[in-house]
């Protein structure tokens, strides 16, 4: 055996690691439709009428799943108001099952995106 041979370097063919369990949750950033008494005043943003709240974390992989080579993950988002010219998505994770919120104390930025919207 190849001294420093570890599982790095099996973990490059995917004939030798297929599946892998996910060490975090990762997820993204979404605005939702507030409720009183679900969602945190501290978190209400009203837009064109509408009641909104904001920074809620919406997984795409959480804690221990596993995550088999070539897993796809779909979601669809919807512009917030007819008026809204772009987008901005975040990523995120957390060591936590379940976070709440991005702004959550165990949630960590880890990049973002922007882009125009084309109709």
């Amino acid at each position: 055996m190849v001294r420093g041979a570890g599982a790095v370097c099996f973990g490059l063919d995917n004939t030798v690691v297929s599946t892998r369990r996910s060490r975090l949750t990762y997820g993204t950033g979404v605005l939702k439709r507030f409720v009183r008494g679900q969602h945190t005043d501290t978190k209400l943003l009203r837009r064109d009428g509408s009641d909104w709240c904001r920074d809620v974390f919406d997984p795409y992989v959480t804690v221990d799943q596993v995550v088999r080579l070539g897993d796809v993950v779909v979601r669809r988002y919807a512009p917030a108001s007819p008026t809204q010219g772009y987008i901005s998505v975040t990523l995120y994770s957390s060591p936590h099952p379940a976070p709440t919120f991005t702004t959550d104390d165990n949630v960590t930025r880890l990049v973002a995106w922007h882009s125009g919207i084309v109709s």
